[in-house]
């Protein structure tokens, strides 16, 4: 038993270990999947994926952007609003005089104080003429132009006043129907960062000058008498005359303002606003801002022209008076040793 097992044990072993391998060899073992997966559906569903995130993405970009859209354009409105509204303001109305009348009082007591200088130079003038007719002349138009002065400062304040209110009708009537078209006209309040932007520039550039302007009428009030009174003093009328050129010029520059917004504001309601309205507004306060810096430019550039000759009228003057002066001394001289040798 025992050598039968030792004999056919090996026997066994390979048959268990070699027939197994060769069956397998012959008839392979196909082994099913557990999970069969459509990878067609996968590659589809993917997609669909995939343009839900992309149109997500393009929804939330335009999203973003309409909201930095509606973010300037309200800020631009916010802006442009009170920056017309003020502008409205400005161009049709003028400074009140009497809440600075006490400027007027201030420069009037000022001047008060040189009448009694001018009465004494036309006095000195009459003693130093002696007989010539040139300056007896002169003297009395020193002694008339004084008198003049305590009249005209006295109604300076008054006159101005009237000058404003004047100014401020006028304008008034000028508008018309043109003040409401202009600026209420829809095109001020329209679509678009560009259009908004740039008319907050155009109006910014008129403020700038309208504003010039009023603030340089509200020292009118003070600087009215004083060119009153320059102008009325021989050797300093150019002075006076370049502060009365400017008040002048700020007063003319409301009209012209007042008749360029109305002829825009006729523009607004015709058919040229079809094409063009978007821009209307824009181009008008354009052309005031514009205009009025030529007015305030000419204005200077007179007032720097006539206010040099002062010195050119002033310097024969004060030679003129030294050679009085010394002459008059001279004859004092001669008079006392006259009298000493008698």
């Amino acid at each position: 038993m025992r050598k039968f097992t030792e004999l056919f044990l090996p026997i066994i072993i390979i048959a268990l270990v070699f027939f197994p391998q060769a069956a397998h060899a012959e008839s392979p073992i196909v082994v099913q999947p557990v999970i069969n997966i459509n990878l067609g559906g996968v590659i589809d569903a993917i997609n669909q994926k995939s343009d839900f995130l992309k149109n997500a993405i393009d929804g939330l970009k335009d999203s973003i952007a309409a909201v930095f859209k509606d973010y300037f354009e309200g800020s631009a409105k916010e802006f442009n609003d009170p920056l017309v509204g003020f502008l409205e303001y400005l161009v049709s109305a003028n400074p009140d005089p009497d809440s600075v009348k006490g400027w007027f009082d201030s420069i009037a007591l000022l001047l008060s104080s040189f009448y009694l200088l001018m009465f004494s130079g036309a006095g000195l003038m009459f003693l130093l003429s002696g007989i010539s007719p040139e300056k007896r002349f002169e003297a009395k138009q020193w002694l008339k132009n004084s008198v003049i002065i305590i009249a005209a400062i006295a109604v300076s304040f008054p006159l101005y006043k009237m000058l404003l209110e004047l100014s401020t009708a006028i304008t008034i009537f000028i508008f018309g129907s043109g003040q409401a078209s202009i600026f209420g006209f829809g095109a001020l309040y329209g679509q678009g960062i560009a259009s908004l932007l740039f008319l907050g520039f155009a109006a910014s550039a008129a403020l700038f000058t309208i504003f010039l302007r009023y603030l340089f009428l509200t020292m009118g009030v003070a600087l009215f008498p004083i060119g009153i009174f320059l102008s009325l003093v021989p050797p300093l009328r150019p002075w006076g005359r370049a502060l009365l050129n400017i008040l002048g010029a700020a007063m003319a520059m409301q009209f012209i303002d007042a008749i360029l917004l109305a002829a825009a504001g006729q523009m607004a309601t015709g058919p040229i606003a079809s094409i063009g309205g978007a821009l209307i507004p824009a181009f008008a306060f354009l052309c005031v801002a514009g205009v009025n810096l030529a007015f305030m430019l000419f204005a200077l550039m007179k007032s720097a022209f006539e206010a040099m000759g002062v010195f050119e009228e002033i310097g024969p003057i004060i030679h003129s008076a030294v050679a009085e002066l010394k002459a008059s001394n001279s004859l004092l001289e001669a008079g006392a040793k006259n009298y000493r040798a008698g």
